[in-house]
């Protein structure tokens, strides 16, 4: 392993793509939380071998704002019935104890929900 310096936050390692259905919500339309660690492929180390465990996700189109600086601890999200049958870019992000964060570029394809 190599460390440049140890401030840098490690990149998250995480699957590409995840598919989720839009449930019924009971009101007429349908919903599917999404969890940060649901994209995480392998667990990362900062440079001293701690586990990095702290994670939090934000659409691209929140993180995308100029000067964004994300928050551990914001585990999911909720997708509805506005995003379906679209592909939602999404950032996971790794959050270090000293604050540094970094993150990986994931899309959530979304899909309605069909009965039988």
């Amino acid at each position: 392993e190599f460390c440049v310096t140890p401030d840098k936050a490690p990149t998250p390692i995480c699957i590409q793509t995840l598919t989720v259905t839009l449930m019924p919500n009971g009101q007429g339309g349908g919903m599917a939380a999404i969890w940060a660690t649901d994209f995480i492929a392998s667990d990362v180390f900062d440079c001293f071998g701690n586990l990095i465990d702290k994670y939090s996700i934000y659409t691209e189109e929140e993180a995308g704002v100029a000067g964004f600086t994300p928050v551990a601890g914001r585990l999911g999200i909720d997708l509805d019935c506005e995003v379906v049958n679209q592909d939602v870019p999404v950032r996971v992000y790794a959050v270090a104890d000293n604050g540094s964060a970094d993150y990986c570029s994931v899309i959530v394809q979304v899909q309605a929900f069909q009965d039988g």
